[in-house]
């Protein structure tokens, strides 16, 4: 019988023809097959942008409720924003200090940067599309310098990218400063998600923060 798995369907499926059987071994186990590399999927249907700072700055330490570079996903998106990977490039190294990276996450920030709103000020500088051929816009927004807080962000979690300056300033390296969420957040309707320092730093990084916007399913999160 025709469309038998697409009638019990989980997820937008608008521009694809459903399965009539699903392959299996003689274990009774699905039979998959990669279709290209991890995330070609999800960039081909216009779902991952990234997001990129506009200039190099220091990270910002977590109890400070300004400045941080904060992902934000609008109220009204629609959409599950998944970070997929943050990406950081030294520019400026002063300090030896020592440091590592932490994310602030806030729920229940409505839409729009208002007086008396979750969020004071943000200026947004639109993310890119990374398939510019869907002419997918993002409904994410994204602030890397200007952004305040009427409350700090609670902090999520530590993700064990640290700032790793051996000896003197001159002399010392980093570790690699790239981290994969590997699915581990995401933002639902009216949540940010924020990058800060451990520690105060005055060494400045160049910073990426590539992710995806998925449909909200029917039904919102249940």
């Amino acid at each position: 019988m025709s469309g038998q798995l697409k009638a019990g369907q989980i997820g937008p499926f608008s521009d694809d023809i459903g399965l009539d059987f699903e392959p299996s071994n003689n274990w009774g186990h699905a039979l998959v097959a990669e279709a290209g590399p991890k995330y070609l999927e999800w960039t081909r249907r216009g779902y991952t942008f990234t997001a990129r700072a506009t200039a190099a700055q220091a990270l910002i330490i977590f109890s400070t409720a300004v400045n941080a570079p904060t992902l934000w996903n609008p109220s009204d998106s629609g959409k599950i924003v998944v970070p997929i990977r943050l990406q950081l490039h030294p520019v400026a190294v002063a300090s030896a200090v020592h440091t590592g990276v932490v994310l602030g996450f806030q729920g229940g920030c409505g839409a729009q940067a208002a007086t008396a709103s979750p969020i004071l000020t943000f200026t947004n500088k639109a993310p890119t599309n990374n398939c510019p051929f869907t002419n997918k816009v993002a409904k994410t927004k994204y602030s890397d310098a200007v952004v305040t807080f009427t409350a700090i962000p609670s902090t999520l979690q530590d993700i064990g990218m640290i700032q790793n300056v051996d000896g003197t300033p001159a002399t010392g390296g980093f570790s690699t400063l790239s981290y994969d969420f590997d699915g581990t957040v995401a933002l639902g309707p009216g949540d940010i998600m924020s990058v800060f320092g451990q520690a105060a730093s005055v060494n400045t990084f160049w910073m990426s923060i590539i992710f995806a916007e998925l449909p909200l399913a029917v039904g919102g999160l249940s």
